[in-house]
This record gives C-alpha cells, sequence and structure tokens, in this order.
C-alpha cells in the first residue's frame, strides 16, 4: 500500500485503480551492475552471468549488482524492498552456500540507504530474512545495489548467489501487467 501510496502522489496515475502491485522481477525491473538489460528471471548474483572477483569481505570494497535506468522504466515505477530469500538451494544444506556477507542499497553512486547483513541467509529454516526497516525506490530514483563478496570462497566460477529480492512495484495498469 505504501508503494500505491507514493506511485499516486508522484501522478504515475491519478487514481487507484489505474496502478497495479506486483513483485519485483530482474527482467522487468532492474538492469545488471554494468546498466545492461537483464535477459532471464532468474535471481543471480552477478546477474546474467559470471562470479564474485572479489574476495576482500569488506563494504568498503563492494561489487555493483543492480541498478535502474530507462530501459528498465524506473522513472515509471515505486519499488519496495523488504526481504530476501535464498532460491536455487534444497533444504539439505550442510554447508555455506551463501558467497557473500552484505547488501548495500544506494541512491546513485553516493547516497546510502542501507546495509543488509545477510550472512545468516544460508542458515535459517526457511532461508528467508526479512529487513526491519524497507527500502523504497520512488519513480526515477537512481537504484543502486552493491554486494559485498565474503572473504571465505575464492574467486572462481562458483561464487556467485542466487539471492532472490523480495519487494513490490507499483506502476501504472498495462506498463508491464493488465492487473
Amino acid at each position: 500500500m505504501l508503494c500505491a501510496a507514493q506511485a499516486l502522489l508522484q501522478v504515475l496515475n491519478t487514481v487507484p485503480a489505474g496502478l497495479v502491485l506486483r513483485d519485483i522481477y530482474p527482467q522487468y525491473d532492474l538492469l545488471t551492475g554494468a546498466g545492461a538489460a537483464i535477459t532471464s528471471e532468474d535471481w543471480r548474483q552477478p546477474a546474467n552471468s559470471g562470479n564474485w572477483s572479489k574476495t576482500s569481505g569488506s563494504i568498503d570494497d563492494p561489487e555493483s549488482v543492480y541498478k535502474s535506468g530507462l530501459t528498465s522504466k524506473y522513472n515509471l515505477k515505486v519499488m519496495l524492498y523488504y526481504g530476501f530469500e535464498l532460491v536455487g538451494v534444497g533444504n539439505f544444506r550442510s554447508s555455506k552456500t551463501i558467497c557473500c556477507n552484505s547488501v548495500i542499497f544506494k541512491r546513485g553512486n553516493v547516497k546510502l540507504i542501507d546495509i543488509i547483513d545477510v550472512q545468516s541467509l544460508d542458515t535459517r529454516d526457511p532461508p528467508i530474512l526479512i529487513q526491519r526497516t524497507p527500502v523504497m525506490y520512488k519513480a526515477a530514483d537512481d537504484l543502486h545495489i552493491q554486494i559485498a563478496p565474503d572473504s571465505a570462497h575464492l574467486a572462481d566460477a562458483n561464487k556467485f548467489d542466487t539471492i532472490k529480492f523480495i519487494g513490490v512495484t507499483c506502476e501504472p495498469l498495462g506498463q508491464s501487467q493488465t492487473g
């Protein structure tokens, strides 16, 4: 509801019936950290392909994972992030599967919104982490999400994550869904 209220304040539509609330999908709502289109609905970090190349484990040395721009139609949507879910893993995990320690939400490259420690995500049953405070990106906000890879894993072909960002997108009816 908070997303819809913000969308109405920003006049993405003039009536609530002209808006649609839906889950956040990487291929509709996000771009890679390099600003390229995401071609799959799979939640994967780094997006599309590749692996984490850094091993410092420091939030001062993160990798850019997701951005927004005109090709993701960021000027026509409000997004609210409120949690994470580890996907692509079974329920018989016996060792650490996540290869990062923190998710960093920013506006652009400068304004820090929040840093969420996700190291315990793969030890939870179910592997879901709900944030204490949701993060909202208003229409035309310059979304920039970074992740700090951990120092426990080597930078090889197995150093990537499958973390679903739980949230909601509010956009004009017909933009990507017809309601």
